[in-house]
């Protein structure tokens, strides 16, 4: 059976690492460093989640969602926010985000693997 297949954006190689380490045993791992790769990777491949930091080069975690959701073939992928500004208690509602829930760092490994399965079980193809 083929593993469901995750995007992770993060410029920062030690999260990609820890997303590597984290989800490559549960799930088929693509990574992207800007938020325009990221939206990129979404024109030519289907995800079954997307984790998306907020601050990125090129284009914001909030730009490249909301163009993904508009564009691609992922419009409805669920997108998991990763920050580590607190953007979190700006938002009270993920839905004024486009993001499907939004995760502080530093990440606790067990939340991440708990929210991706959520994501990628609600959106089953």
């Amino acid at each position: 059976m083929d593993k469901h297949r995750i995007l992770c954006v993060d410029d920062d190689p030690i999260m990609q690492r820890i997303y590597d380490i984290v989800l490559s045993e549960h799930y088929t791992i693509d990574t992207a460093v800007t938020g325009q790769e990221a939206v990129d990777h979404c024109q030519t491949t289907s995800y079954d989640a997307i984790l998306m930091d907020i601050r990125l080069p090129e284009l914001t975690g909030f730009e490249a969602t909301k163009q993904i959701h508009l564009t691609s073939k992922n419009s409805s992928t669920p997108i998991i926010g990763v920050t580590a500004c607190g953007w979190q208690h700006l938002v009270k509602d993920t839905s004024q985000t486009n993001f499907y829930h939004l995760l502080n760092k530093p990440v606790m490994f067990d939340e991440m693997l708990a929210v991706v399965q959520k994501a990628v079980n609600e959106n089953k193809h």
